[in-house]
């Protein structure tokens, strides 16, 4: 996953080839086969509204797409992009693609939150797709937003994480989102603390997040365990 904050594409291309890379290159749990191919998605603000461009395809496969949609995007006050590397079987596809999006909100997650249907019974939001084809990962935004009753997303997703760790078994909670304002980060796992990792680092008047350091140019700073951070004015905040 990369979060950036006022996103230029003529200022940040360099460093959205080499998240591309991530797609051949990057890190993987014990066992895993290489490649985070099971598709991928921009998400962006326009005229204010999350909007997303995803794909259930191979990222290296779909490179011209990849690189004429952050093109025509152009510029944004926040762009999240967000490689898969699916938990479920069979399930790649456009619509399980990260991130998700709802009014002005957007979120992407890396983990897995193997008990989530049980959160279902918590999602209160009208005009949701049917709830028994989404997975982990929509669920729990979906929950967030529940859990943020009209209010602030941040708000939600602190109930949202804190109801998951008593009462669900998961892998990572870790996740960038945002409310088209701010941009939020959190890294929260079980195990693998060397696989579920996120960075920030500031590029002139941006502020960026991302699951690994791609610049060698930038000083990225390790974010720490159940620790949340906003950007917004380009200086991260511990919450």
């Amino acid at each position: 996953m990369i979060g950036i904050t006022n996103f230029d594409y003529s200022e940040h291309r360099e460093l959205l080839e080499n998240f591309f890379q991530l797609a051949r290159s990057g890190k993987l749990l014990p066992g895993d086969p290489p490649g985070h191919t099971d598709g991928w998605g921009i998400g962006f603000y326009a005229n204010g509204t999350a909007a997303v461009h995803k794909s259930g395809g191979c990222l290296l496969d779909e490179k011209d797409d990849y690189f004429s949609s952050l093109a025509s995007i152009g510029q944004s006050p926040v762009l999240i992009v967000h490689l898969r590397k699916s938990a479920w079987p069979a399930t790649t596809t456009a619509a399980n693609a990260h991130p998700f999006a709802m009014g002005n909100a957007l979120f992407a997650h890396n983990g897995t939150v193997r008990d989530y249907k049980s959160l279902i019974k918590d999602i209160t939001l009208p005009s949701v797709r049917p709830l028994d084809t989404a997975l982990d990962t929509e669920i729990f935004f979906l929950h967030v937003m529940s859990m943020s009753g009209g209010g602030e997303m941040s708000d939600g997703f602190r109930k949202s994480t804190s109801h998951i760790r008593k009462h669900n078994t998961f892998s990572s909670l870790t996740s960038i989102f945002s409310n088209g304002k701010h941009l939020y980060g959190y890294r929260d796992y079980e195990k693998y603390d060397d696989y579920y990792t996120l960075y920030h680092a500031a590029q002139r008047n941006s502020a960026l997040l991302s699951s690994e350091p791609v610049s060698d140019l930038l000083s990225w700073k390790p974010i720490g365990r159940q620790e949340f951070v906003v950007l917004g004015d380009f200086s991260p905040q511990e919450r």
